[in-house]
């Protein structure tokens, strides 16, 4: 219910259905950069471990975005 919830938040909507595993850390990661605050603790223990290894996962990102100017 709350991940449906924040898939409506975003601010860059998926299209893929929240079932999908990419599509529920997109989501994730999107939340957390844009701060959104979470209303309930089903999703709580998801959103630690994606502030824990935010860094190591958008780092190859950013390494792809210089590489391709």
């Amino acid at each position: 219910m709350e991940l449906a919830k924040l898939f409506n938040c975003v601010p860059i909507p998926e299209k893929e259905s929240f079932e999908e595993p990419s599509a529920k850390i997109n989501v994730l990661l999107q939340a957390c950069i844009s701060r959104l605050e979470m209303e309930g603790l089903s999703l709580s223990s998801d959103m630690v471990y994606i502030r824990q290894n935010a860094d190591r996962l958008l780092r190859p990102l950013f390494e792809i975005v210089l590489k391709r100017g």
